[in-house]
């Protein structure tokens, strides 16, 4: 029987969960650019991860081109 109200509560709650929104705030809000530490780090992905490179790339050109140069 305790498992039979365990399961109706997570089921609950994963059901509600899916309703969650967040609640005002725009893209600059939350998105942040984001940087490498280093330039070997650049380096080390035009090697090994291209598509992360230019991922991030696009992120950061996006963010700048919507939110201006504030952060």
């Amino acid at each position: 029987m305790k498992s039979i109200y365990l399961t109706m509560t997570v089921l609950g709650i994963v059901l509600l969960s899916g309703c969650a929104t967040v609640i005002g705030g725009s893209y600059c809000d939350i998105a942040q650019p984001h940087y490498f530490s280093s330039e070997k780090t650049i380096d080390i992905l035009l090697e090994h991860d291209r598509d992360l490179l230019v991922s991030t790339t696009v992120h950061n050109e996006t963010h700048k081109r919507l939110c201006g140069d504030d952060t």
